[in-house]
Formats: structure tokens, C-alpha cells, sequence
């Protein structure tokens, strides 16, 4: 987001750093867009209103952009059917058929043998 650029005399780079070292930062102007992206998808008319309140420094907010749709904002914000209160599994026929596993721990307590997990299996 950053273009960063290092003074090319020699008087002031001293440590004799390439140009892909960042000694001094240069601000850009960044889109709404921009801006959600690198503050976690935070909401658009929030971040805006936070640039225009000051509470966000550093940055130029290009404030004529426009949020537009965010496929990420999208796919966390999506609904998921809750899981069954009873499980109906066709191919369960006999024994081994479906097989259920748990694992427990760590627990306070040691077992006998120094154990402080436990896994069930239930067929």
C-alpha cells in the first residue's frame, strides 16, 4: 500500500541500504475499498466516518469512492444449516458400519499410567 523510497546521497544513506529498503514512508491515497480490505473487512460507512472523525491517520481516503460488493464479507457472513438432532445414515447396516471417536483431555488428573487424554470409540 506503501511506496517507500530511501534518499539516494550518500550523506544521508549512510548504512549504504538498496532502494528496497524502507527508510522513509510515502502516503498514498486509497480507495473505501482499499481501506476495508486493510482494516478486516471492517464496514465501509463506519471506516469513512472514522477518516473523517480522525481517527484514522496516515493514509489519503479517496472519499468520492463508493463501496462496492465484497465477496469475502460475503462468504463469512453466509448461514449454515444447524446439524440434526438425530443423524439418519442409510448405509448404516451392522456392526462397524459408523464408527464415532471422541477425544478428552488434557486432563487435570494423570491417569495410572500418565495419561492425561482419553479418545472413546462408539460403534
Amino acid at each position: 500500500m506503501y511506496v517507500c523510497n530511501i534518499p539516494s546521497s550518500s550523506k544521508t544513506n549512510t548504512l549504504n541500504l538498496g532502494p528496497e529498503i524502507a527508510l522513509i514512508a510515502k502516503v498514498q491515497k486509497v480507495t473505501l475499498m482499499e481501506l476495508h480490505h486493510i482494516c478486516g473487512h471492517r464496514d465501509p460507512a463506519s471506516l469513512r466516518r472514522m477518516y473523517i472523525d480522525g481517527h484514522i491517520e496516515g493514509i489519503k481516503l479517496d472519499l468520492n469512492s463508493k463501496a462496492k460488493f465484497c465477496e469475502t464479507c460475503a462468504r463469512a457472513k453466509a448461514k449454515h444449516n444447524p446439524f440434526p438432532k438425530e443423524g439418519h445414515y442409510e448405509y448404516v447396516q451392522g456392526a462397524g458400519d459408523k464408527v464415532v471417536t471422541d477425544l478428552i483431555g488434557p486432563m487435570d488428573v494423570k491417569s495410572l499410567g500418565g495419561a492425561r487424554y482419553a479418545c472413546t470409540f462408539r460403534d
